[in-house]
């Protein structure tokens, strides 16, 4: 097809052959490249868990290209109204944050809305946390309504927070299961079960996800540190002195 296009081009504009480069090379490379790519999908693909990973790692990147085409790229003129701050942490690489969530950072942060309505709503919903802090510290029978929480919050997610703010929730979810999988694997204890918080959708976050993020997240600190304890307990004593020192 692309050779096609190339020799279509040429006929109706008179261009040499030079300036169709492009696409007289994809016309010759691409079912190379597609066997490459099978190639390497079954390289990597060993086992249902890799495979899982790349369709998550896809299924971001197609819903990055959505905002993208929402126009998630500031223009330079847009880009100027910014404060100086904002421009900074633009093309800040002092910490290494992935440059697609930076932009979806960025782009959340310059909704009108953030500087607005939400210092309003904060402060409406920190006084109710307090309030009810309080009462469950008082000596009356106690209440939990995780179900109601998870659907609460579901339910902000669909309809009062950006686009660009939900993928950077469910980024958040992810990175931070693979960090602690990450610790997991390579530390002593082999008795630790993984994290598997790895929401792709709203809708996945409805099973306690935001309560189990916390849980699992103790639980996996716990049972390393248990077994960091005993280890380090178990070393033998090594002499400091002059004949020990290296």
């Amino acid at each position: 097809m692309a050779g096609n296009w190339a020799k279509r081009v040429e006929e109706l504009t008179g261009v040499k052959r030079n300036c169709t480069q492009f696409l007289r090379y994809h016309a010759n490379n691409d079912d190379s490249h597609m066997n490459k790519l099978y190639g390497l999908l079954d390289r990597i693909c060993t086992h249902q868990q890799v495979a899982n990973d790349v369709v998550l790692t896809a299924t971001l990147s197609v819903a990055y290209t959505r905002c993208s085409s929402r126009k998630l790229t500031v223009h330079n003129s847009q880009a100027r109204s910014r404060s100086p701050y904002i421009q900074v942490l633009a093309i800040d690489t002092s910490i290494p944050i992935d440059p697609v969530a930076v932009n979806l950072w960025l782009s959340d942060a310059d909704n009108p809305l953030r500087w607005t309505v939400r210092p309003l709503l904060q402060f409406i919903f920190g006084m109710l946390l307090h309030i009810t802090w309080l009462f469950k510290r008082l000596p009356l029978p106690q209440f939990r309504a995780h179900g109601l929480l998870q659907r609460t919050i579901c339910w902000f997610c669909r309809n009062a927070v950006s686009p660009e703010a939900n993928l950077l929730i469910l980024r958040h979810f992810t990175t931070e299961s693979n960090i602690i999988n990450f610790l997991r694997d390579n530390s002593g204890p082999t008795n630790v079960p993984p994290i598997a918080l790895y929401p792709q959708t709203i809708d996945d976050m409805l099973k306690d996800t935001f309560v189990h993020h916390d849980q699992e997240l103790f639980r996996v600190y716990e049972i390393l540190g248990i077994g960091t304890t005993i280890k380090v307990h178990a070393l033998p004593m090594r002499s400091t002195g002059p004949t020990g020192a290296r």
